[in-house]
């Protein structure tokens, strides 16, 4: 019988994507999504299981980060454009760059 690893508490960062939600955990990295909220939370809650079943100890070492603060901040920049403008400002500025990724990581 495989013994299990012990819980790790980390931190979901999930935001409106296109079509749908991106789930992110900045303390390794591991980003995933879903149609809805939940789904894309229980689809980071695989992405990371599987990452921590499948990488080495020095990968894991290496991606982790331990501290990861989260705060509110008021930004007092003038003309800014909505999200959906900024969004699609940036797809046509990097499409076809070799820089261009998917939303899951």
């Amino acid at each position: 019988m495989k013994k299990r690893k012990p819980a790790r508490r980390l931190t979901a960062v999930i935001e409106p994507g296109d079509g749908g939600f991106v789930a992110l955990c900045p303390e390794v990295d591991i980003a995933s999504e879903g149609a809805s909220i939940e789904e894309a939370r229980t689809n980071l809650i695989e992405a990371l299981a599987l990452f921590f079943d499948t990488a080495s100890p020095s990968e894991v070492a290496r991606r982790f980060q331990r501290e990861v603060l989260v705060t509110d901040i008021t930004s007092a920049a003038r003309n800014l454009m909505g999200r959906e403008k900024q969004s699609a400002a940036a797809k046509s500025r990097f499409a076809g760059s070799p820089c261009e990724s998917s939303p899951s990581r």
